[in-house]
């Protein structure tokens, strides 16, 4: 988990100071890998794009795009009793996060050259800091073939 705090003016002028929490579970980390199969799962998609933008293709689109998904669905708020949650009483957190200042607060600044050095570190806190990223990789290569959506399993068996 990572707790990133933001500042911005409110609605009535004056300066907010908000602290962003943002996790990611392993399952949801699975599911954003499977999302994103095609190029290695999140982390390979984003060295895609790091690749592309430092290669002269400043394609912010998809960069844009892949920021709001991960913060999207990394985002909540810790509890009085230390559980961090992400929706309450069914309704998800996000969408309201999704139209807030301190969302743009935490996004904008990251769509500068000057912020596009806090990218990875923000990723890196999103994730479990004791993640096995090879055990994760396994188990979403298991699902995928027992569901039937790993097209390239069948190339690597017969690599």
């Amino acid at each position: 988990m990572i707790a990133k705090t933001v500042h911005y003016k409110g609605f009535d002028g004056k300066d907010v100071e908000e602290v962003v929490r943002l996790n990611l579970t392993r399952a949801e980390i699975m599911n954003l890998n499977m999302k994103y199969a095609d190029y290695g799962g999140v982390e390979g998609y984003y060295r895609m794009l790091i690749t592309n933008m430092k290669e002269g293709d400043p394609a912010w689109k998809p960069i844009v795009s892949f920021l709001q998904t991960v913060i999207l669905a990394a985002y909540g708020v810790k509890t009085e009793t230390g559980k961090f949650v992400k929706k309450i009483n069914g309704c998800s957190l996000a969408d309201e996060f999704e139209s807030s200042e301190a969302y743009a607060a935490l996004l904008m600044p990251l769509l500068t050259e000057e912020g596009f050095k806090d990218i990875e570190p923000l990723l890196r806190g999103i994730f479990p800091a004791d993640l096995d990223e090879a055990a994760l990789k396994e188990e979403q290569k298991r699902l995928s073939e027992e569901l039937g959506l790993d097209n390239n399993a069948d190339h690597n068996k017969n690599s």
